[in-house]
C-alpha cells in the first residue's frame, strides 16, 4: 500500500478572567491510500476510514472559590466511514474539590447527550464498542 496523509491541528488557549479558562482545538485528517497492483491485501482500502477526518473540542475550566473547580468538555467527532460508526457529540462535566493541596475530590459525568455511542467498529476483528453515559466519583490523594 502507498499513500499520503495530510491535516492540521489548531489549538487555542484564552483566558478571560484568571480564575477561567477556555480552550478550543480541531483537528483535520484527510488520507489517500492506495493498494499496490501486486498486492492480495483486501482490508488495505478500509484504512481510509479508520480515522475521522474531522474533530472538535471545546472546553471551559473554571476555578471558583474556596477550592472547587467546574469543567465542562464538548467534543464532536466525525464519521468513520468504513466501519459504519456514525459522528458524534460528547458532553462532559465535573464538578472538583481540593480542600488541600494533596487531596482532590470531584463528581465526573461523562457522555451526556446520549445514553451510549458506538466508537470502534468490525474493521480488522473488532468488535464495536458502545461508550455508555458514565457518572462516578474520584478520591485523590497526592503524596
Amino acid at each position: 500500500m502507498k499513500g499520503e496523509t495530510y491535516g492540521f491541528e489548531w489549538l487555542a488557549v484564552w483566558r478571560p478572567l484568571m480564575f477561567w479558562k477556555l480552550t478550543a482545538g480541531y483537528t483535520y485528517l484527510q488520507m489517500d491510500l492506495r493498494t499496490d497492483s501486486d498486492s492480495l491485501d483486501t482490508a488495505a482500502d478500509d484504512a481510509e476510514g479508520d480515522s475521522p477526518a474531522n474533530q472538535i473540542q471545546l472546553c471551559s475550566n473554571l476555578d471558583l472559590p474556596k477550592g472547587w473547580s467546574l469543567d465542562a468538555e464538548l467534543y464532536y467527532v466525525d464519521k468513520l466511514s468504513k466501519m459504519d460508526i456514525p459522528a458524534y457529540t460528547r458532553l462532559d462535566l465535573r464538578v472538583g474539590w481540593q480542600p488541600t493541596a494533596n487531596w482532590e475530590l470531584s463528581l465526573n459525568a461523562e457522555n451526556l447527550l446520549d445514553d451510549r455511542h458506538p466508537e470502534f467498529g468490525e474493521s480488522y476483528d473488532f468488535q464495536p464498542s458502545q461508550i455508555p453515559r458514565q457518572i462516578y466519583g474520584q478520591i485523590i490523594l497526592r503524596y
